[in-house]
């Protein structure tokens, strides 16, 4: 899909450390950023892939802890500067690494959570996911942004068939599976992995 690889080249230039995915609330960001991260990862662009949820009002001490979690490793401090300063060492070791933040609404200072980002750490980028992208632009300084719609024909083709499996195209069912993915064209991203899940679950059961 263009756009998933627009993203993953995006992440490939050394000249870009942050990068985000916009678009409204609905429209399959998540899944989306979570495709980027399984890509990269079997592409092996990234030693690491971090995954953190964002909410309205940050919680950077749970924020420090995903990430944390996923590097193995176990705070020492209990402030939450201490853990910023202990986190950011952490992430410096790593010589390519993706950290995730999903939902993105306001400023949230990577400082002040510890990731090191630009001259901090070439290695690590940051790709963010918002419904809004002045947050993207201009509170968070994305340099490379990419606004998520709705999908064509063949989009959702393939995304039914990363859904239910590329067995799909010697089956028998291949023509129900092509009208369940023409139905879905034009619609955003979650509802497509909904009708997708649900279509196929019903046929195997038939």
């Amino acid at each position: 899909m263009s756009t998933l690889n627009d993203i993953l080249g995006a992440l490939r230039n050394p000249d870009i450390s942050m990068l985000g995915i916009c678009g409204m609330g609905g429209i399959g960001k998540t899944m989306l950023a979570k495709e980027v991260a399984r890509k990269a990862k079997n592409n092996k662009l990234f030693d690491l892939v971090v995954f953190s949820e964002m909410s309205q009002s940050p919680d950077i001490r749970r924020i420090q802890g995903e990430i944390a979690d996923k590097l193995g490793l176990t705070f020492r401090e209990e402030s939450e500067s201490g853990r910023a300063r202990s986190l950011f060492s952490r992430l410096k070791k790593e010589k390519r690494i993706l950290v995730i933040l999903d939902n993105i609404w306001e400023h949230l200072d990577l400082q002040v959570v510890g990731i090191p980002h630009g001259d901090d750490h070439k290695g690590c980028k940051v790709l963010f996911t918002a419904r809004s992208l002045d947050v993207l632009s201009r509170k968070m300084d994305s340099q490379k942004n990419f606004l998520v719609g709705a999908l064509e024909e063949e989009e959702a083709w393939s995304l039914f068939k990363k859904m239910a499996g590329d067995y799909v195209e010697g089956s028998e069912l291949k023509c129900v599976a092509r009208d369940v993915a023409k139905e879905c064209a034009g619609t955003v991203w979650d509802w497509v992995y909904f009708k997708v899940s649900v279509s196929w679950k019903k046929h195997e059961i038939e």
